[in-house]
Formats: structure tokens, C-alpha cells, sequence
């Protein structure tokens, strides 16, 4: 286990990605992007208008990446969604 942190029975670990909206700009529309907090990587996505919020995007997106979301939470800025999936890279080409 890695130095400082400490384990804790029965609460299994997870994978966090954080979720903010992006406005337009003079030169691109509306984006998502999605940060992986564990591997320290990003993805900038446009916004879809076929959905209702950020998250929705970005839940379409890691769906089609074929990540399982396993649980949501609202911060001050956006979003946090977890998962179990440690392999997929969110830059990876659908």
C-alpha cells in the first residue's frame, strides 16, 4: 500500500472522474470535459443538446467507452462520478 495511506475494511476503492461545463467561446460551442482524477488525465467533449445536463453527457460518453458508472455526487463546480473500471482510458477512440 502506498506510503500515507490507510486501508479501510469493507469500503472498496474506486475510480473518480470530475465533471465540469464548459461555455462557448467565440471560436468553439458548449463542452464537457471530463477529468480522471486517478491517472491524471482529461477529455474535452462537446456538449451534447440532446441532453439535459453536463453529467448526462458525460455518461453517454464513458457509457460508450464502456465504463460503468457506479455512483454520482454535485460539487460546487460540477460533478464527481466514480466507477470500478481501472483499464479504460478516457482517450481512448470510441
Amino acid at each position: 500500500m502506498a506510503q500515507g495511506r490507510v486501508a479501510l475494511p469493507n469500503i472498496p476503492n474506486y475510480r473518480m472522474f470530475e465533471v465540469r461545463y464548459l461555455g462557448p467561446t467565440y471560436s468553439s460551442g458548449s463542452r464537457v470535459k471530463i477529468t480522471d482524477l486517478r491517472f491524471e488525465e482529461s477529455k474535452t467533449i462537446p456538449y451534447g443538446y440532446e441532453y439535459n445536463s453536463s453529467y448526462e453527457v458525460a455518461q453517454a460518453y464513458l457509457k460508450g467507452l464502456g465504463i460503468k458508472l457506479s455512483g454520482m455526487a454535485e460539487g460546487p463546480n460540477g460533478y464527481f462520478m466514480w466507477t470500478n473500471n481501472f483499464q479504460t482510458s478516457i482517450k481512448q477512440k470510441k
